[in-house]
Parts: structure tokens; C-alpha cells; sequence
């Protein structure tokens, strides 16, 4: 019986780890697929970039480094393929991304790290990502266009909207305001608050941003 039990136990181990193979060889794959767009990205090599998002056979919702896992293999920043091209500004490598699979609401994250999603970082939540250009406002629109949720909750239940309306006056420019217009054209709760209790519209009001009140009054 002892017997039995072992065979059953080393044909099921053997089992497990041929599958287990199996997925790694893919995991592994669209990793290095997404690592590729990444540096095609920061290299500003388009060509390339648009070949590999244009091949349907690797996930684009996927992590470029799994560093936990091969630190040796991989440069250990762990971004997808829309995460960089939104800390990279470019709306023109978030447009194909997203026409090509990439989902605006991925990954995944647990409360304390929603800030890393594509729209909180085209919104400038991250500090890499606080001074503005036109493009930040483009790629706000096409992330909103294509179903990133504008009422995600970050750190001290803030939103995207609070964070624009709060920024320091140093950091603040006309953009913004473009990017609050879009967030609230979008359907942004102007009625949340934060953990402080305070609302986009009294962030407004302590700025003196006279040009956000007809959008956040209540």
C-alpha cells in the first residue's frame, strides 16, 4: 500500500511540474516580450517598439521584470508596458498600446499601491510624473477613453482629481486644469473625500483655483 501511495505521489510530483514548466516557459516569455517594449520605449526606437506591440501572441498586461523571481535575467524595474509609456509621457506608445490589448486598470494593486496605475501616473500622483506638458493631458483622455476608472481609490482615500486640484502652487500649471476638466467630464465623484474630510472643490478653495469652482462646486 505504502508502495502505491509513492508511485501516486511521484507521478502526481512529475505531473505538476510539467505543467508548472509549461507556464513558466510562457510567463517567462511575455516578461521578456514586455521587457523588449520597454526599452524599445525608453530608447525611443519605434520601429521596434511597434513590431513587438503588434505581435497578438504575447499578453501586453504583463509585468517587464519579475525580479523576485530572476533578478539576473531582468533589469528588476517592475513596470507593464502602459505604466512606462505613461512615466515616459508619450501619448503616442500608450495610444497603440491601448489599441492593441493593454488594459488602463491593470494591474492589480493593493490599496497602498494604486498609485502606480496608468492613470494615477498620467495624472501625476508620482512625483517622476509631476511637471506637466500637453502630452500628460492626451494621454489622461485616452486612458479615460478607453475605460481607466477615474473614481480609484489611492493612499488616504484620495483620488486623481484631489491630487490635481492639490498640487503645490510650484508644481501647478494650465494643464491641469485640463486634466480636472477631463476627469470630471468622465464621471470623477466630486463628492468623495479624502481621509482628512476635505473634497476636491475645498482643495480648490484653499489654492484660491477661482477656475476649478464651476467644475467641482457642488
Amino acid at each position: 500500500m505504502k508502495k502505491l501511495i509513492s508511485i501516486f505521489v511521484a507521478i502526481s510530483l512529475l505531473i505538476f511540474v510539467i505543467m508548472f514548466s509549461g507556464c513558466s516557459e510562457r510567463m517567462i516569455k511575455s516578461y521578456n516580450h514586455c521587457n523588449k517594449i520597454c526599452h524599445a520605449m525608453v530608447e525611443g526606437n519605434d520601429e521596434e517598439f511597434l513590431r513587438l506591440v503588434n505581435n497578438t501572441k504575447y499578453n501586453l498586461n504583463q509585468y517587464n521584470a519579475p525580479s523576485s523571481l530572476l533578478p539576473s535575467i531582468f533589469d528588476g524595474i517592475e513596470n507593464t508596458p502602459l505604466q512606462k509609456a505613461c512615466y515616459l509621457e508619450n501619448p503616442y506608445y500608450v495610444e497603440k498600446l491601448l489599441e492593441n490589448g493593454a488594459d488602463p486598470n491593470y494591474p492589480k494593486l493593493g490599496k497602498e499601491d494604486t498609485d502606480l496605475l496608468p492613470l494615477p501616473l498620467a495624472t501625476g500622483y508620482s512625483i517622476v510624473n509631476i511637471n506637466h506638458t500637453q502630452n500628460a493631458v492626451k494621454i489622461v483622455e485616452m486612458l479615460l477613453e478607453y475605460g481607466a476608472d477615474p473614481n480609484v481609490i489611492l493612499r488616504r482615500g484620495r483620488t486623481c482629481l484631489i491630487d490635481v486640484v492639490e498640487l503645490e502652487p510650484k508644481y501647478y500649471n494650465e494643464y491641469h486644469y485640463e486634466i480636472v476638466r477631463l476627469l470630471v467630464e468622465y464621471g470623477t465623484d466630486i463628492y468623495i473625500k479624502d481621509q482628512d474630510g476635505f473634497t476636491a472643490y475645498d482643495y480648490a478653495v484653499k489654492y484660491n483655483r477661482t477656475e476649478l469652482y464651476d467644475l467641482l462646486k457642488p
